[in-house]
C-alpha cells in the first residue's frame, strides 16, 4: 500500500507590477501654457492657479476649493514628472534649458608660416612712452 502525501496548493501567480501612468488632464495643459508664457522665467504658482480657476468660473466657494485642490494635485504631478521645476517655495518654471548652452571652444589657430613665435611675458613691462610737451595736472576741489 502506497500512501501519497496530500497535494500542496499551487501558489498564486504574482501580479504584474503596476506601471505608472501619466494622466493627462485639461488642467495639465492649462498649467503648462500659463507657466510657459513667461519664457523660462520663474512664475509664482498661486496667481497662476487662481487665474486658471477664474477661467473655470466655479459656481460657489465649495466648487472653487475643490478645483483649487485638483489644480494643486496636477501641479504636484507635473513637478514629479519633471515637466515643471520648482525654483523656490512659491515659483515654478518649465523644465528645459534656462541658460543658452555654452559655445564650443574655437579650434586653435594655426601659426603663420615664417613668423617667429611671440615671447611669453615673464614679468610686468613698463612703458617708457612719454607724450610731447609738458604735462599739467589740474586738481578740482
Amino acid at each position: 500500500m502506497i500512501i501519497l502525501a496530500p497535494e500542496q496548493p499551487k501558489p498564486a501567480p504574482t501580479p504584474a507590477p503596476i506601471k505608472p501612468v501619466a494622466v493627462v488632464d485639461d488642467f495639465d495643459r492649462k498649467l503648462i501654457e500659463a507657466v510657459g508664457q513667461q519664457d523660462d522665467q520663474p512664475v509664482p504658482l498661486w496667481p497662476v492657479i487662481h487665474e486658471i480657476i477664474e477661467g473655470e468660473r466655479p459656481v460657489n466657494r465649495t466648487e472653487r476649493r475643490l478645483r483649487i485642490g485638483r489644480v494643486l494635485c496636477r501641479a504636484r504631478a507635473l513637478l514629479r514628472r519633471g515637466v515643471l521645476v520648482r525654483e523656490d517655495k512659491a515659483h515654478v518654471r518649465l523644465a528645459g534649458p534656462v541658460k543658452p548652452p555654452v559655445p564650443a571652444p574655437l579650434p586653435p589657430q594655426m601659426p603663420v608660416k615664417n613668423w617667429p613665435p611671440a615671447p611669453h611675458p615673464t614679468g610686468v613691462y613698463t612703458t617708457n612712452f612719454q607724450g610731447g610737451g609738458p604735462t599739467r595736472r589740474v586738481f578740482k576741489v
